[in-house]
């Protein structure tokens, strides 16, 4: 999916042929979610990031938000993992 705003169509149809539909609008990020440095490209500077964090969780000194990929208030090998996943990917 292309960066920006996309609109999404839902309909839904019974057996009695009754439909109903309902339009949405999603917004797909200019960036990759692991791309951590927002430079366009998930490289070693992202992994750098949460690798300086590892080990920590919500509250420590050197806890980064951003690391945290899977949002469970720890950096462990998962966030690592989820970013090394997207090595080498560009926008």
């Amino acid at each position: 999916m292309e960066a920006g705003n996309h609109t999404i169509t839902i309909k839904a149809v019974d057996d009695w042929d009754n439909s109903a539909q309902i339009n949405t609008t999603v917004t797909a990020p200019e960036f990759l979610r692991t791309d951590l440095n927002k430079d366009g490209t998930v490289n070693i500077m992202d992994i750098a990031i949460v690798a300086k964090a590892y080990g920590t969780k919500l509250g420590d000194e050197e806890w980064n938000e951003i690391a945290d990929m899977d949002k469970n208030g720890e950096i462990n090998i998962i966030d690592i993992a989820k970013v090394a996943k997207d090595y080498g990917k560009t926008i």
